[in-house]
């Protein structure tokens, strides 16, 4: 319930942010900074599906800040799953290094290949590589 929570959070904090008119800059520090504490508090308070088997949520501000910020954003978050993932330790360290660096080179894809600067370009994508996380996370 809490990873709900933030997300919500983040959505709302980033949708009251965007109001205004921002600076390129200022809006990519912005999103970034909103997005790291996002994936460390969703990373933070993970939901226990089953004994041993944790699930967060982190991999939604990832996909909204990389779509939203871009390549330097994706940069920052990436390192920062991976330095936090490494920091907690267990069994799925090597899994979310898989994972997270073939969902990043395939956000990164997407944002180099496509015209995605229209909102409904970005809605678009977000919904297809949501679709697709879960097979990467599967397998």
């Amino acid at each position: 319930m809490a990873n709900i929570f933030f997300i919500l959070s983040y959505i709302a904090l980033y949708q009251y942010q965007i109001q205004g008119k921002i600076q390129i800059l200022t809006h990519q520090t912005f999103l970034g900074s909103i997005s790291v504490i996002t994936i460390l508090a969703c990373m933070s308070v993970p939901i226990e599906i089953d004994k041993g088997m944790i699930f967060d949520f982190r991999y939604i501000p990832f996909t909204i800040g990389v779509l939203y910020g871009g390549w330097r954003t994706a940069i920052v978050l990436f390192f920062t799953i991976l330095a936090y993932r490494f920091y907690i330790g267990g069994v799925g360290v090597y899994l979310t290094l898989i994972g997270t660096s073939l969902g990043l080179t395939m956000l990164l894809v997407f944002l180099n290949s496509r015209d995605i600067t229209k909102k409904k370009n970005i809605e678009f994508h977000s919904l297809i590589i949501s679709l697709k996380y879960p097979v990467l996370i599967k397998n």
